[in-house]
């Protein structure tokens, strides 16, 4: 359903590490997020489909579906709650949509700090997707301070990196995957998350 243009445009930020380097134009940027680049018919059946746990009953356009996602809802089971640490608003939102929809109940941080503040509350999140280039705290400092927590110190920790090279560190400092962010789709990521929940299949 969604134009490949569009696609094309999220994933290349995810390879590219794609940054404005134009303070002024980097404010409108950061206002404008993916509205200016996702036509409103797109983001409105998604949203509308996250909401309505919407089905496609025609079998000749089922098939579309499976660029959204599997959409699965196997009654009696609850997601595991997924906290995503991405300081890109785009790369972010992408991820989100792809987690919502296929039932994830997904909570956001921009930074270490903030994502910090997310898992001392009262309901911590059941795994954690990290991006490890991040402002202020790095990734590797917060996963040091996850697994010295009570809270986080067993949860899951997905990290994605645009470079491996910081991947043997971050194994070291307790997290459970690594993986090149540019070859994370979406429903990739579902698949990370799967198994570093419940184990592989």
């Amino acid at each position: 359903m969604t134009p490949t243009w569009v696609r094309t445009e999220l994933m290349s930020r995810i390879t590219h590490g794609h940054r404005e380097t134009d303070p002024a134009s980097a404010g409108r940027d950061s206002e404008r997020g993916l509205a200016e680049m996702t036509p409103t018919w797109v983001r409105t059946e998604l949203m509308s489909r996250i909401a309505d746990g919407h089905r496609e009953t025609d079998p000749a356009s089922a098939g579309r579906d499976s660029d959204l996602g599997k959409i699965s809802e196997l009654e009696g089971e609850s997601r595991p709650k997924v906290l995503l640490v991405e300081d890109d608003g785009v790369i972010a939102h992408m991820y989100e949509l792809g987690l919502a929809l296929n039932g994830y109940p997904v909570r956001l941080a921009s930074s270490g700090e903030m994502a910090l503040s997310e898992t001392s509350e009262d309901s911590p999140p059941d795994v954690i997707v990290l991006d490890l280039d991040l402002p202020a705290m790095s990734g590797l400092q917060m996963l040091d301070e996850l697994r010295h927590r009570p809270a986080t110190i067993h949860v899951p920790v997905i990290v994605l990196s645009n470079s491996d090279v910081d991947f043997s560190e971050a194994y070291r400092r307790g997290a459970t995957q690594c993986h090149p962010k540019y070859q994370t789709t979406p429903q990739v990521l579902v698949d990370y998350i799967q198994g570093a929940v419940h184990g592989p299949a």
